[in-house]
């Protein structure tokens, strides 16, 4: 099994499902940053919506082994408030397949027994992470849809402070210890006129940008992939981390 054991309690007869050193648990962090600014509207700069961020949850969530960790924030020209952010935890693994008949009808009956039970707690286990993830989702869509029908009414553009917070996040020790796989998507025209200190994005970070003219603006060094369209740039998000 990939994420999950089954370990069977003599004294309460009650099958749990706890994760096993010898599983390798991944985590994906991802970093969604939507342009507020005034220069985004000629820039015909898409924005970021509950249903894009919603669309790309729901195509990751639920893979064996992956923790999804999503923040979400503002470029604007005072860019202090932190991310909105979204874990969830990867869904219990079902048990083994039955193993064959032994030829002995008593142990067959044994075995098909301890099976039963495997199912059981495992379902039980199943229904419980999907109601706690459509509980942490639907909780997430509300705090985002107010913070992203805000006004494009910024004077300038901040786009680095939010990296740098996104960075923080991404850069966060993960449970295990292991390394994350890290991305930033940012719905911007990129064009900073802050001069906010900035120390750069490190090259294992996958850096994605969607903004009408396809321009890099002030990332340009940072070699993002760039994107006209904020879906198409959702669905390559989606490709990069299913690989």
């Amino acid at each position: 099994m990939s994420a999950w054991s089954i370990v069977a309690l003599s004294v309460t007869s009650t099958l749990l499902f706890l994760p096993t050193a010898a599983d390798s648990p991944r985590t994906v962090r991802i970093g969604l940053l939507d342009d507020q600014t005034g220069s985004s509207i000629p820039m015909r700069t898409p924005h970021l919506t509950v249903d894009s961020i919603v669309r790309l949850v729901d195509a990751v969530k639920g893979q064996d082994s992956l923790t999804l960790e999503v923040g979400v924030g503002l470029i604007r020209d005072v860019s202090r408030q932190g991310l909105i952010r979204l874990r969830i935890d990867p869904p219990p693994t079902p048990p083994a397949a039955a193993a064959a008949s032994s030829g002995n009808a008593f142990i067959d009956l044994k075995t098909r027994q301890q099976s039963g039970r495997e199912r059981d707690a495992y379902l039980l286990a199943r229904q419980a992470w999907v109601s706690k993830t459509q509980t942490d989702v639907e909780a997430f869509k509300r705090r985002l849809a107010p913070v992203l029908t805000g006004r494009d009414d910024a004077q300038s553009t901040d786009v680095f402070t939010p990296i740098r917070r996104v960075l923080a996040f991404l850069n966060e020790p993960t449970a295990d210890g292991s390394s994350a796989r890290k991305f930033i998507l940012l719905a911007s025209d990129a064009q900073d006129n802050s001069a906010a200190q900035f120390s750069g994005i490190p090259t294992s970070v996958k850096l994605i940008l969607t903004n009408g003219f396809g321009s890099a603006g002030s990332l340009e060094r940072y070699n993002p992939s760039l994107f006209e369209n904020l879906e198409a740039a959702v669905e390559f998000l989606i490709s990069e981390i299913r690989k």
